[in-house]
Formats: C-alpha cells, sequence, structure tokens
C-alpha cells in the first residue's frame, strides 16, 4: 500500500533564488530530519558545491546558532545504492563492471544460439548493449514490447530494403540478448537497479521520507532523472514528502509539462524573487559580449589576467617584469567548461606558474594516468609474441623493477640488448628468446665477465616464461589474475609522501583494484574462454571508462561543469569553450537506431534537449553577483573551429554589457614574459637560466638565427652523400651531420630497402671480382649465359646467410620468378649492350682526399670522401662510374653524388697513372626501375658535370657559411623527415 505522500514543486525565478530555496529547505532541518533527507544531484562534484554553499550560507545568516546536520547529498547512482544498503535480506545488487561482464556473456550465449547480429560481436559493445538496455528499462519499456513495436515499424520493408533487413536482425539478436541476460541475473541470485525498483515496491520502508530533487528528467540533464525514476518516487514505501526545485527558464522548456505527466497531481508553488545582484556582461568592447582567443590556452590565460586584475581598479598597468610570486584570490572566482580535458590539463601549468591557486573536483581518465601505459606495456609484451620492440620497451620501463637486487634495469644495459637483438634480427617467439639467451650464455662461458645483453635477454626469457600461458585461450579471470599477480611481483617502489609519489600510487591502486574485480566479476559470471587479444579488449575498454580524483586543491579559482556550477556561489563566473558541438553539449546519437524509430519507445527529440541546454545556458549566465563573461576560440590542435550558436543570443540574457578593464597584454606566465622578451627570473637553475637569457637577447623572427643562421664553420671533410641531404634540406643536414642527432633506424621484420641495398651490393662485388679472377672483363653475347648461371651461383650462397624470414623475399627479388626476370639478367643485359674496350674493373674505391673544385668564383680545394661502387676503365683513357640502386634512382637536381665522384676520379686516377683520364659516363643502376639507364650523350656529360661542380662549391660555401634553413627539395619530404621534433616547420619558405 503506498503511503499518503505530499508533492511540491517549486519554481524559482533564477538559480540564484535557487540554491536560496534549497538553503530554506535544509537549513533548519533537526538532525533527526536531516538523517532522513535525501536531497538528489546530479554529480558528486555538485554535491560537494552544494555542501560548501549551505555551509557558507549558515554561517553567514547564523539562523542555525545549534549544531547543523547535513542531509543526504546523493547522485542517482547513490540513491539506488543507498535504498539497497537499508534493504534486510535483499539479494546482491551487481557493480556497473559485473553488469558489463553478464551482458557480454549473454551476448555470446545468444550467438552461440544460432541469434546472429549483422555485425562481428565484439567485448567493447558489452558497454554499449548495456548502455541501451537501461534507457529502454527508464523508460518503462520491456523487452517485450521492444521487441513488438521495431518489428512491426520493420517487418512491411523488411522484403524491399536490406537495411531493414539488418535491423531486423539486429532487434532480435538485442531481445534475446536482454532476455539472457536478465534469466543469467535471476539464476545468479541477483539484480540490476531495474530489479531494485520492482523489488522496492514490495518492501518496507528504506529509511528516506522526504527527497529534496534538485535536478530535472534526463532530457534537460544528462545525468537527470528518468521515468522508472519518478514512478518508484510516487510509490516508494515510507516516503512522506517530494520536493521538486527547478527554475523558471528551465521549466519552460518543457520540463513542466514531463513533470506533471510522471508526477500526477504535483502543487506548483513560486518561491523567491529575482535576483537584484545581476551580474555585468564582460566583453571585449561595446559591440562585442563575447571574447575570441586562439585556442583554450589563450583562454585560461585571460582568466589569470582577470584574476589578477581584481582588486586594481579599472586601470591596469601592463607588466614589464614576471613574478614568480603566488597571487591570493579573495572574490570568489569560477571557471566553467562543458568538457575538463584539457582545460584541467592546462590549468595545473599555467595557474601554477601564475602563483595562482585553483580547485577542481573533476575527475580525469584513468587511461591517462602513467601506470596505464605500464599496464600497456605488459599487454604488448604478450600479445606481440614477445618481439624485440616490446621487450626492450619493458625491460626500461621504470614502472618495473625485474633485477634480482630489485633495481631498476638501467636503460644503458637495456639499449645494449636492443643492438643486440637488432643485429641478429631478432622477430618474436618465447622460444626463439630462450634459444638466443643460450647462445649467448654459451657464447660468455668461461669470459671473466658477462655481457649486458646476456644480462638482461636471461630477465627477459624469465618474464616470457612468465606470460607464456597467456598465448593459449583460457577462461578470462585466470588470465586476469595471472596479469594481476605479474604487475603488483615486479611493480617498482612508490614513496607515497611526495605529491607525485601519493598520485602515482593511487592510481597504480585503482587499477589493481579493477583488474582484480574484473577478474572476480568473470569467475562469477563468465567462466568461457577466449583469447588473450580479447582479454586485453575487455581491460582496455574498462580502462578507458574510468576516472581517476587527483588532489582537488586548497581553494582558489574553482575550475568546474555546469552541473556543478549551478550550485556554487560566485562573484565572478567565466564560461570557456563555447563552441560548436560543446554549448549545448547533447546526447550522442543512439548507435543501434535511428531516432525516429526510437520515439515510440520513449526517446526525446534532438529539439527538446536543445531547449533545455539552451535555458541552462542562460541561467548560468545570471548565477555570478557581479561579473560574467564568455570565450570561444579559433583553432583545436590547428584545425578551425566554430562558436556555438548560443552566442547568437545573447541579447536575450538581458544583463548590463560592460568592457572589460583588464589590460589583455598583463604579462602572467614565464611564456607570455618570453614571447615579449621580457626579462624574467622563473627558472633558478643555472642551464636553464642560460638559455632563459639568449631567449630574452634575441632580436626577433626577423633576426638571421631564427632562419638557419649559426655563424661560420670551418672546413672539414665532407661526405658525398652528406651534399645530397644538403640539397634535400640544409636543416635536415645541420640536425644530422652538425648537431649528430642520428636516426632511429626502421624496426621492419622483413628487410627494409636499406638492407635490401647493402645486400645487393655485396652480392655484386662478389660477382665482378670472382668473373675477373676466372680472367674475365667485360660480358659479352658468347659469355652471358655463364655469366648468368655464375651470378646466380654466388647469390645462392649470399642467400644462405640471411635470416629464414629474409631469403624468399631475396631470393625471389634477386633470381626473379615466372613473373618476372633476375636482377641479374637485367644487369648482365645493360653491360652486353654498352661494348667498349675494358681494360680494369675497379670496385667500391674508396675516396678521401682533397680535391680541386670549380666554381663561379674560380677553383677552391674540398676535403671529400666517399664510396664509388665501380669504376670501368677503357683504353681510350676514359671511364664510367656506376652506382648501384635497390629502388630508384634519385633526382639529378638533388644529388651531386656521381658528378663528384667522376671529378675526384679523374684527378685520383690521374695522380696514379700519370695520364690524363676523363668520365665518359655517370651511371645508375636502378633496380626499382623499367630501365637501368638512360645515357646522355658526351656533350651533356660535360655541361652537367661542370654545372654540378659549381653548385657542388656553392653547397659546400653555404655549409662553411652557417646557412641551414628549413628549406626542403619538396614540402612533402617533411612527412617522412627523422626531425620533427627540432625542426620549425612554421620558417619553411622564409628567405
Amino acid at each position: 500500500m503506498i503511503a499518503p505522500r505530499r508533492t511540491r514543486l517549486l519554481r524559482t525565478p533564477d538559480l540564484q533564488a535557487f540554491q536560496r530555496t534549497l538553503v530554506d529547505l535544509l537549513g533548519v532541518c533537526d538532525p533527526w530530519v536531516a538523517r532522513q533527507t535525501l536531497v538528489l544531484v546530479p554529480t558528486t562534484a555538485a554535491a560537494a558545491h552544494l555542501r560548501r554553499t549551505l555551509e557558507q550560507a549558515l554561517t553567514e545568516s547564523r539562523a542555525n546558532a545549534n549544531a547543523w546536520t547535513m542531509p543526504h547529498l546523493l547522485t542517482r547512482e547513490g540513491w539506488y545504492r543507498a535504498m539497497h544498503e537499508r534493504l534486510s535480506d535483499a539479494p546482491i545488487l551487481l557493480t556497473a563492471l559485473e553488469r558489463q561482464v553478464c551482458m557480454l556473456a549473454a551476448a555470446r550465449h545468444t550467438v552461440q544460439a544460432n541469434v546472429v547480429p549483422p555485425f562481428r560481436l565484439r567485448a567493447g559493445l558489452a558497454q554499449s548493449f548495456l548502455q541501451f538496455y537501461d534507457e529502454l528499462r527508464s523508460q518503462r519499456q520491456t523487452v517485450d514490447a521492444f521487441e513488438r513495436l521495431l518489428t512491426e515499424d520493420l517487418g512491411p520493408s523488411v522484403d524491399l530494403d536490406r537495411g531493414a533487413r539488418r535491423l531486423l536482425r539486429q532487434t532480435r539478436f538485442l531481445a534475446a540478448t536482454f532476455r539472457t541476460y536478465e534469466r543469467r541475473l535471476a539464476e545468479a541470485g541477483s539484480f540490476d537497479e531495474h530489479g531494485l525498483r520492482a523489488y522496492l515496491g514490495d518492501a518496507p520502508a528504506t529509511g528516506f521520507e522526504r527527497v529534496v530533487v534538485t535536478l530535472p528528467d534526463h532530457v534537460a540533464d544528462a545525468a537527470g532523472l528518468w521515468p522508472a525514476d519518478y514512478d518508484l518516487l510516487s510509490r516508494l514505501p515510507g516516503l512522506k514528502q517530494i520536493d521538486v526545485v527547478a527554475t523558471e527558464s528551465v521549466l519552460s522548456a518543457g520540463f513542466h509539462e514531463r513533470l506533471v505527466e510522471r508526477l500526477p497531481g504535483i502543487n506548483v508553488h513560486t518561491v523567491g524573487d529575482r535576483s537584484s545582484q545581476r551580474p555585468s556582461l564582460i566583453g571585449p568592447s561595446d559591440d562585442c559580449s563575447y571574447f575570441v582567443w586562439r585556442d583554450r590556452e589563450e583562454e585560461l590565460r585571460a582568466v589569470i589576467r582577470s584574476v589578477k586584475g581584481l582588486g586594481r581598479g579599472t586601470s591596469v598597468t601592463r607588466h614589464t617584469t614576471l613574478s614568480n610570486s603566488a597571487s591570493t584570490v579573495s572574490a570568489q572566482v569560477g571557471v566553467v567548461y562543458q568538457r575538463p580535458l584539457p582545460y584541467l590539463y592546462l590549468a595545473r601549468q599555467l595557474f601554477d606558474q601564475a602563483g595562482v591557486p585553483f580547485e577542481s573536483r573533476d575527475t580525469l581518465p584513468l587511461a591517462s594516468e602513467p601506470y596505464a601505459a605500464a599496464l600497456d606495456l605488459v599487454c604488448e609484451f604478450a600479445l606481440s609474441g614477445f618481439d624485440r620492440s616490446s621487450t626492450v620497451a619493458l625491460l626500461g620501463s621504470p614502472h618495473f623493477s625485474f633485477s634480482p637486487d630489485a633495481e631498476i634495469l638501467r636503460l644503458s644495459t637495456v639499449e645494449c640488448l636492443d643492438r643486440a637483438l637488432r643485429e641478429v634480427r631478432f622477430s618474436s617467439g618465447h622460444l626463439e628468446l630462450a634459444g638466443l639467451a643460450s647462445v649467448w650464455t654459451r657464447r660468455d662461458h668461461g669470459s671473466d665477465k658477462q655481457r649486458p645483453e646476456t644480462r638482461q635477454i636471461t630477465v627477459a626469457v624469465g618474464l616470457a616464461s612468465e606470460l607464456h600461458p597467456l598465448e593459449n585461450e583460457g577462461p578470462v579471470h585466470a588470465m586476469l589474475e595471472l596479469l594481476g599477480g605479474f604487475l603488483s611481483r615486479y611493480s617498482t617502489f612508490c614513496d607515497d609522501t611526495q605529491a607525485v609519489g601519493e598520485r602515482e600510487q593511487r592510481a597504480r591502486t585503482a587499477i589493481l583494484r579493477g583488474i582484480d574485480d574484473l577478474a572476480s566479476a568473470h569467475r562469477q559470471l563468465d567462466r568461457s574462454h577466449t583469447s588473450f587479444s580479447n582479454v586485453v579488449s575487455i581491460l582496455r575498454r574498462w580502462l578507458e571508462t574510468q576516472t581517476f580524483q587527483p588532489t582537488p586543491g586548497g581553494g582558489g579559482v574553482q575550475l568546474l561543469d555546469p552541473y556543478a556550477a549551478a550550485y556554487g556561489i560566485f562573484d565572478e563566473l567565466t564560461i570557456v569553450g563555447v563552441v560548436d558541438h560543446e554549448w549545448p553539449d547533447l546526447v550522442g546519437r543512439n548507435i543501434f537506431y535511428p531516432s525516429f524509430l526510437l520515439r515510440p519507445l520513449g526517446w526525446p527529440s534532438e529539439q527538446d534537449r536543445y531547449r533545455s541546454a539552451r535555458a541552462a545556458f542562460f541561467d548560468l549566465l545570471a548565477l555570478p553577483r557581479r561579473r560574467v563573461s564568455i570565450s570561444t576560440f579559433s583553432f583545436e590542435d590547428d584545425a578551425i573551429v566554430l562558436p556555438s550558436s548560443l552566442l547568437e543570443d545573447l541579447a536575450d540574457a538581458g544583463l548590463e554589457a560592460v568592457r572589460t578593464d583588464v589590460d589583455p597584454d598583463m604579462v602572467v606566465t614565464p611564456d607570455d614574459a618570453l614571447s615579449r622578451g621580457l626579462d624574467t627570473s622563473y627558472h633558478p637553475d643555472e642551464p636553464t637560466a642560460s638559455w632563459v637569457a639568449a631567449r630574452v637577447q634575441h632580436a626577433g623572427r626577423s633576426d638571421s638565427s631564427f632562419h638557419g643562421m649559426v655563424g661560420p664553420r670551418r672546413p672539414t671533410t665532407y661526405a658525398v652523400k652528406a651534399l645530397d641531404d644538403y640539397l634535400e634540406c640544409p636543416f635536415k643536414f645541420f640536425a644530422n651531420h652538425v648537431l649528430r642527432l642520428g636516426d632511429e633506424p626502421a624496426d621492419e621484420q622483413r628487410a627494409d630497402p636499406q638492407r635490401r641495398g647493402l645486400f645487393l651490393h655485396g652480392v655484386l662485388k662478389a660477382f665482378f671480382r670472382v668473373w675477373q679472377d676466372e680472367g674475365h672483363l667485360a660480358i659479352t653475347v658468347s659469355t652471358f649465359d655463364r655469366a648468368v648461371t655464375r651470378f646466380h651461383r654466388i647469390a645462392e650462397a649470399e642467400l644462405s646467410t640471411l635470416p629464414v624470414l629474409d631469403r624468399a623475399v631475396m631470393r625471389s627479388w634477386i633470381l626473379g620468378s615466372a613473373a618476372a626476370a633476375s636482377l641479374a639478367e637485367r644487369l648482365l643485359l645493360w653491360e652486353v649492350g654498352r661494348p667498349a674496350e675494358l681494360i680494369e674493373r675497379k670496385l667500391e674505391i674508396r675516396l678521401d682526399a682533397d680535391y680541386v673544385l670549380t666554381g663561379d668564383g674560380g677553383c677552391r680545394t674540398v676535403k671529400l670522401r666517399g664510396v664509388a661502387d665501380r669504376v670501368d676503365l677503357f683504353s681510350n683513357g676514359t671511364f664510367r662510374v656506376v652506382d648501384y640502386k635497390a629502388n630508384r634512382a634519385p633526382d639529378r637536381k638533388r644529388t651531386l653524388q656521381l658528378p663528384l665522384y667522376a671529378r675526384c676520379l679523374e684527378q685520383e686516377l690521374t695522380r696514379r697513372d700519370g695520364r690524363q683520364w676523363r668520365a665518359m659516363d655517370v651511371a645508375y643502376a636502378a633496380f626499382g626501375e623499367p630501365r637501368l639507364h638512360r645515357p646522355l650523350s658526351r656533350t651533356e656529360i660535360g655541361n652537367r658535370l661542370a654545372a654540378d661542380e659549381r653548385r657542388a662549391v656553392v653547397v659546400v660555401d653555404a655549409i662553411e657559411h652557417g646557412e641551414y634553413p628549413v628549406r626542403p627539395a619538396e614540402l612533402f619530404g617533411c612527412n617522412f623527415c627523422a626531425y620533427p621534433t627540432v625542426c620549425r616547420k612554421n620558417y619553411v619558405g622564409d628567405k
């Protein structure tokens, strides 16, 4: 029997009156009534701000001189948990994690029963299934009603529309999955919130006699109440009074009609007057009521300038130096965002630099914590089959200690292992890793000291042995228990007495506890076998949905979302990030069905959501007591974003527009000071202070140092290939050959172009050496077949030295196949087609001496070095230079290699023989092109060598003058550059 109760709707004109009404309702409660009073709020952050507002209001009014007891401030989920805890002998209420496991098990069982969906079933879809099921049941719809309505709507179109057939299959699958899920809950003797609602109708009173609803329904608020929640309120045993508090604007947006429908007989009372403390709307000018900044970082800098300008009067002087002293925030200042990220990350940097305290109760993604990346390293180690990159990454992680003395492996020893594994071309495999460790151990046997890579590979083999069971299918809970034990056993000690250590320890504890909870849920609800890749998918999906609460801070500027802001008291309020797709932050569309199919089931329209979001936004504008400002930005990750359409209706807010009194050029962070060339003492350490001094003294963008001028350099020996690097991009030459940053070698599972080229050079060198030793020089028509046979025999011998994984690919490339001729046939046919009286063939001639080059300004001596692959000497005093390329020949405009080889060889051979030698031909034998070489006439050869000789002198002069601008020969090449992190791409094209 439902007890009689009083239900009231308290209409307030604005949020300030909304808060005063809550103070009147909750501030006069005696302890007994307070413990039986429940206040429903949208989020835990909103509960914290409401608690602070109540305490501040009661302290200022001193209305209650006696001890005051706080009522229960709970979210919707907290309300259900509290009701369940007050029941005796009730079934177990499953957690959200356990429900996901149960839903996934139900979906798999449905597929096994030959009810197959029109999509591939993945572990990550369990959360989407559960969300749709919750929305369906919260709309007071049953699974049978869902299947019947969708079948009736889709049935007539099945024969003509393939999309309708897919949706009908999907409907049958979802309905069967939901029924299996409900049956599994009943068999396990537990229930979810929907089962709890049905159970509470016949249960004794839960102890709550009064409920104050401060949030609207789910249409107006993503965290609001659903029709099933209002139904529960109307029949909850022991509940005597329901008070719904809402602003007029939210009620006028459609909430009032929906509330009257869901709580029939509700009494409407208008309480409070519109506040006389209407805030001023601060804008950059008289014609614009909102600020437009470049990005989110500039938005927060503007907030800091506003905070530092409080109390300074209308005239704020511009800072010429940066002070590192902390600021105090006397006024109650709030910054409201729709999405916490990346504002929370930026605030920790900018507010700390500016010395402005701030506080936030919003949570951060647990997946962004460093220990989550450490977990991913372990998973990748097992998923990859213990390959080289994952092994090295795991051993080098500071989050684990694998050495016997419980110390972190030194990075230098891990690098030794990385180099050693690269040299032997190790791919992956537990047995292969163990075999390699055995070989290295025997190699070091008898030596005085074991090599670093041997010690580290021994550790890696032990870790692979522990995780080796994960390569086979097994129960999910067993795999998770193995993974959790591995993490707990090898995690490094974390000093939780420091702020960073304490945060890392809490994140680590949250992740390990989550793995244990996930294992426990699967042990109880789903013992099916699967692969570890599916387990990792489940684990990552869970991790992506978890949040982490860092230390909230100790006061100052309040950073919060609009749900929490409605419960706080503020003097100054800044609404940031007012861009399209964030304000209003509409709920995403259902991934299973279009909205018109869900409308009969109770799903709201986009128009109703927009009206409610617009009303909440304008309520927020009138919340502060003094001033409110709005800002938007233009770029997000260098992509243009559009301002919100809500900004077009700011005139409807009825607020007085006032021009800002804060200087936009006020210096508040070290970045501001450095960008303006101002003096700053922010960095105390000597190396950084020296850099800051140099940065402050720069002459600006027009200075030549900003465009690659580093000053004269002493002449040195230049590698011919390095001059080609300068032609490709002068800054690339600077990064590689001056800064010597190096280039990370590619980690390829198969032979990359560089390895293929080295192998090809070795085979050709061996062939021509053997061919000459047998008394042959030129290759003619009569010796062609013998040369091909000899080449194949030598190539087979060289191929036997390659790793097994590379042999088949390299054999097909070198020796050809049924679809393509071998490289030997192409090269030897080219030799036959260029008859000449060959007297000597030199292989891999090393050049390293002073050579005379002729430029526009005359002759100069340059030290050059290089290796010419092949030089053919002819009886008429000419020679040909041949260079082998595994792929295509370089563009002649971006290479000086062969012309310089020709000039250097002319001088080198003349000094050796005492006779004049002249280059007749320079050729790239490019095996990746249709034609190996396109010959030039003697006139073209002479002109080309002379022109390239002059270009080489220009390049050497530029290098010695210190000219290294960012000037790529092709902008497309920047996508593959090895030095993107040190390159000033924004100066590309500057002269």
